[in-house]
């Protein structure tokens, strides 16, 4: 745990990797010096294994988000735990540790999901709807108008909106004196 007189945000990035936005998001949160999590599909990690690489060594922290992005609550028990099992020994064979967090797509989580894994689920308290807007001042407002001491918000690695609202909203968390964790940081 964290422990500091700042307050705390995890900012999560879903859906990666790939060679466009992955990049630019390094970038933009190695400027701030910022750690995230990233929530990765398992069916795109061999190929962006140079992203997946760098991640892991600039301090980031890796989450399942399952193989293939289903809806977990609408398939069986079997294929919830293949999508799942499938995208950790993924990321252990490409990073050498497999992750202990996972999020399920679109957030849809229910008691069987759950027990088909020992993974521990996190969804988000900010929602930048980056999944429904790329206008990177609707996203930006979406943040910061709703992020708060210990919250986990909810971005996405596929967007040039996202990109584009990225840098802003970094300034702004600086300036409000936020610390940037990983989710497994977070004091919660």
């Amino acid at each position: 745990m964290v422990k500091v007189d700042k307050k705390s945000v995890a900012l999560t990035f879903d859906d990666g990797p790939n060679q466009t936005y992955s990049l630019e998001v390094l970038k933009l949160l190695e400027k701030y010096h910022a750690k995230a999590t990233f929530f990765y599909i398992g069916n795109q990690i061999e190929a962006n294994l140079d992203v997946v690489e760098q991640v892991v060594a600039k301090g980031h922290e890796i989450g399942n988000h399952t193989w293939s992005h289903p809806d977990l609550t609408k398939i069986s028990p079997e294929e919830v735990k293949q999508e799942i099992e499938s995208t950790s020994e993924v990321i252990k064979k490409s990073v050498g540790k497999a992750p202990v967090i996972f999020r399920p797509p679109y957030g849809e989580i229910n008691d069987q999901v759950e027990s088909m894994t020992e993974l521990s689920p996190v969804l988000w308290e900010v929602d930048s709807e980056d999944w429904r807007t790329q206008d990177p001042d609707e996203i930006y407002q979406l943040v910061t108008d709703n992020v708060e001491d210990g919250s986990i918000v909810l971005l996405h690695e596929i967007h040039q909106g996202t990109v584009d609202a990225l840098d802003r909203i970094l300034k702004f968390l600086v300036e409000a004196n936020y610390q940037f964790v990983t989710v497994s940081e977070l004091n919660r």
